[in-house]
């Protein structure tokens, strides 16, 4: 068995293997050899920026974080005014974890009680069949998950983001953004405003049905998916595990998926997501009260 397991394994690599040396156009670009049509003015006084990142929440400011840290002139032009609060699962999945742990947050939300480490945790299935393990006897440091309401976590990654020279223009709605080919920049025009901002780069982080990355004919599905969050507090209820996913019967059939997952301080939240679309209602596990 363990000799025809390691001949499936090595079929693949071998193949990848014979693409890479006999196909030229496999092989991945190399991006400090790619042609620039327009001077990298790294470093030098100008106009504009470098990138105009549309959105600051954690998407956007770690892209300023690290853009910044490298020495890149960029801007986040964010809606709304920081703390600004979303409503989403508040989870942190591992790979986000160990962004948190490089940019030096990890160790401060988790010791001053914002963020709570998800170790005990697992899936229910609808029909009652269930699995809790922990976390950090198969992944060690890095914990699975970690559970931290957005309204905290995108603040601590904006301020880090500021911190490491990107610029952040709040109550700044974008409108459009254009592109002039004979300067190679963008430019983006605010909402009831004359103000607009010229960058070489546009990114849209404004969330995942990006208002201007549709406009610009680069999202055209429509949205994926509803959900809505609701906190339960310290105190009020039997919850002891971290995290939770299970699909409550009651909205089945449907691609209905149910987290709960415990915050700081003991208190927890609960999401009913709707990975479709379609209408949907929330709902409470049986025996929890709000």
């Amino acid at each position: 068995m363990e000799t025809y397991l390691l001949a499936a394994l090595a079929l693949p690599l071998l193949v990848v293997a014979l693409a890479y040396f006999l196909w030229p156009g496999y092989r991945p670009i190399n991006l400090r050899k790619f042609p620039r049509k327009y001077k990298d003015e790294k470093g030098k006084k100008r106009p504009y920026y470098d990138v105009l990142c549309v959105g600051a929440g954690p998407s956007g400011s770690c892209l300023g974080y690290y853009l910044a840290k490298k020495g890149r002139k960029i801007a986040l032009l964010e809606k709304k005014q920081f703390p600004r609060d979303k409503i989403c699962g508040d989870a942190v999945c591992k790979t986000g974890i160990e962004m948190l742990m490089e940019m030096g947050l990890y160790d401060t939300l988790v010791k001053e009680k914002k963020a709570h480490v998800a170790d005990s945790g697992g899936v229910v299935s609808p029909g009652g069949l269930s699995f809790v393990g922990r976390s950090h006897e198969k992944l060690g440091s890095v914990p699975a998950a970690l559970a931290c309401k957005r309204i905290i976590l995108d603040e601590t990654l904006v301020r880090a983001a500021q911190k490491s020279g990107a610029e952040l223009i709040e109550n700044t709605p974008v409108k459009d953004a254009h592109f002039d080919k004979s300067t190679g920049l963008w430019t983006v025009t605010i909402e009831d405003s004359d103000v607009t901002y010229q960058g070489r780069v546009l990114i849209c982080a404004d969330g995942a049905t990006s208002k201007l990355a549709t406009q610009l004919g680069l999202v055209t599905g429509p949205p994926q998916g509803t959900c809505s969050r609701s906190y339960v507090g310290a105190g009020t209820h039997s919850f002891k595990a971290d995290g939770v996913m299970f699909y409550p019967k009651g909205l089945l059939p449907g691609r209905w998926l149910s987290l709960t997952f415990s915050i700081a301080t003991r208190s927890f939240w609960t999401l009913q997501q709707l990975l479709c679309r379609g209408r949907g209602t929330s709902t409470w596990p049986d025996g929890l009260t709000s």
